[in-house]
Parts: C-alpha cells; sequence; structure tokens
C-alpha cells in the first residue's frame, strides 16, 4: 500500500506526512529536545531532497543537451562521412574512368609507337640499303676511277715506248713499258711492245720468251702469233715453226687470201734454199693481181727481215726480197715481171 501511496502522492507530500507523524508522535511524548532534532533532521531532509531534485532536473537538462548535440554530432558525422563516401565515389569513378581513359590513351599510343617503330625500322632499313647502295657506288667509282688513271698512264707509257721505239732509243722504251707492266703485268699491248723491242735490238730468244708467254695467257693474239713465226724462221728454228702451224693451221697454213701466210711460207722455204718454190708461191700471189697496182698487202714492219739478208747475194734471198717488195706495196705486178725478165736475160 505504501508503495501505491508513494506512486500516488508527490515525493514533498509524503515527506509533509511523515514529518507530521512524527511530530505528532513527539508532541504525544512530549519531548522537546527531540522534536528540535527530528525539526533539524527534517530540514536537513527536505534541504537533500531540493537538492536531488535540482541535481535531477540539471541531470535531465544536460541528458537532452547531450542527447541533442550526439544527435546533432551524429547527424554532422553521417553527413560528413555520406559526403566523404560521395567524394570517394566521385573521386574514385573518375578515377576508374581516368584509368581506363589513360589505358586506352596508353594502349592508342603504344599502337601509334609500334607503328613508328615499324616505320622507323623499316625507314633505317631502306636509309642503310640506300647508304650500301651509295657506298657500292662510291667504291665503284672510286675503282672505275683508279681503272681509268692506271689506263691512263699505261697509254702514256704506250705513247712514250712507241716514241722511242720509233726513233731507236729501244733501253728506254723498255724503261718506259716496265713501269707500265708493274701496273698491269697482263696487259698484252705493252708485252708485245717488249717483245718488239727485243726484236729491234735483236735479243731475239728474250722476244720468242715473251710471244710465247703472251699465248699461252691469249691463244689467239694473231699479233704474237705471226711475229712469233717470223722469228722462229729468222732464227731458223723451222721445226718449231712446223709445230706452231700445226697448232694454227688456220692461220699458218698458206692461203693466198692471207699474205701473212704466203709471207711465212717463202721465208721457211728460204731457210730450206727453196728458191723455185719461192718464185712458185709468188707468181701464184700475183696472178690475179693488177698489173701497175701497187697496194699494201701486209700492214708488216720488213725491217728485221731486210736486215737479215742485206748485201746477201744469194738467189733465194733476191727472190724472197721480190715478194717483200709486194706485199710492202713498193712493187707493182709489172714491176715484178719486169724485174724477173732482167733476170732471166
Amino acid at each position: 500500500m505504501l508503495a501505491a501511496i508513494q506512486k500516488i502522492v508527490p515525493m514533498k507530500i509524503q515527506f509533509t506526512l511523515v514529518l507530521f507523524f512524527l511530530t505528532t508522535l513527539l508532541f504525544s511524548q512530549n519531548d522537546s529536545i527531540q522534536m528540535v532534532n527530528l525539526e533539524n533532521k527534517v530540514s536537513f531532509l527536505e534541504s537533500k531532497i531540493e537538492q536531488t531534485e535540482a541535481n535531477q532536473l540539471n541531470y535531465r537538462i544536460e541528458k537532452d543537451l547531450l542527447k541533442e548535440t550526439y544527435s546533432n554530432n551524429y547527424s554532422r558525422i553521417q553527413t560528413i562521412i555520406t559526403i566523404v563516401l560521395g567524394l570517394i565515389s566521385i573521386l574514385g569513378f573518375l578515377g576508374i574512368n581516368s584509368i581506363i581513359n589513360t589505358k586506352k590513351e596508353y594502349e592508342n599510343e603504344l599502337k601509334e609507337f609500334s607503328g613508328l617503330k615499324i616505320k622507323f625500322e623499316s625507314d633505317y632499313n631502306n636509309l642503310k640499303n640506300y647508304q650500301e647502295s651509295f657506298d657500292k657506288q662510291i667504291n665503284e667509282i672510286n675503282s672505275l676511277n683508279q681503272e681509268q688513271d692506271k689506263k691512263l698512264k699505261i697509254l702514256d707509257v704506250k705513247e712514250k715506248a712507241n716514241i722511242n721505239i720509233s726513233n731507236g732509243n729501244y733501253l728506254q722504251a723498255l724503261e718506259y713499258i716496265t713501269i707500265g707492266l708493274e701496273l698491269e703485268p697482263k696487259y698484252n699491248n705493252l708485252r708485245h711492245l717488249k717483245a718488239l723491242t727485243y726484236f729491234r735490238m735483236q735479243q731475239y730468244e728474250d722476244a720468242i720468251k715473251v710471244n710465247k708467254s703472251i699465248l699461252d695467257d691469249e691463244p689467239k693474239n694473231s699479233s704474237s702469233l705471226y711475229d712469233l713465226s717470223e722469228l722462229l724462221l729468222i732464227t731458223e728454228r723451222n721445226d718449231e715453226f712446223i709445230e706452231l702451224r700445226e697448232n694454227y693451221k688456220t692461220e699458218l697454213n698458206v692461203n693466198y687470201d692471207n699474205p701473212r701466210s704466203v709471207y711465212l711460207q717463202a721465208l721457211y722455204l728460204y731457210n730450206l734454199d727453196k728458191t723455185k718454190k719461192i718464185i712458185e708461191i709468188t707468181d701464184e700471189f700475183v696472178a690475179n693481181l693488177e698489173e701497175n697496182s701497187r697496194k699494201i698487202y701486209m700492214d708488216w714492219d720488213f725491217t728485221d727481215i731486210r736486215r737479215t739478208f742485206k748485201g746477201s747475194e744469194e738467189e733465194r734471198a733476191k727472190k724472197l726480197n721480190y715478194l717483200i717488195n709486194i706485199l710492202g706495196g713498193n712493187w707493182s705486178k709489172a714491176n715484178y715481171k719486169k724485174q724477173l725478165e732482167k733476170d732471166n736475160k
């Protein structure tokens, strides 16, 4: 019941009732001292109750303030977190888009770089090929220039050698020829001039060796072939001439359309001392010639052979000399006949 009353009656009234009962009790006992003490205690309790109520009020106020502050702070925190999360989401989205765009740009740039790399490699290869081609052309030009320079030097040597041979300066001619052959050892024109120089110097063995070496390197060299044939006959190496003629039948067998073969055959007959045979081949050669026409049938320098039988009174030498006069264009057919009539008287 007391609990029910405590719920219904306010706390202050409750204390008042208690005080009333206590006072009544004290008065009934007539104890003034106790009454005073009791009053003091009641006053003290009332003070405590008021203080407690004030504290309860302050607590409620502070509690409400704390709740409101917490609620506001919580809302702010939620707002801030929401904003931060939103910013993070936006930044994340922008970052992802940026990464994707950057990746695409990188891939595009990579493709462009790959294309540039391929183009650069192609351009580099083209440049390298052009450089190699250019270097090749430069080398070819240098080689050509060197070859041309060498040819010019050889031509100059050849010209000076010919001039000296014509002037009878054979040793000086050989010096020029030697210089030219140092530039081009297998240059047969110079080798032929060297053989000719030895021929004029009557160094027949050296001339024969040079002509043979030319034919070894160039078997179809007709100049060296005919010079060698004449040298073999002048030195009376008849067997070697016959052997050479076996190897060069087309060039050396007697053919009246080939004056050189007629001349060499006459020289061979001269060595065999067959004068009549010399006259026979001479008659055969002049048979179809014009009566009074003089013509060089053989572009040949007969200096060496004339020197061989110079001053000779032998009949074979005279008859051979008649043929040489006809071949060299000194005599016509009529001159030849007149000389034969003179010889027969």
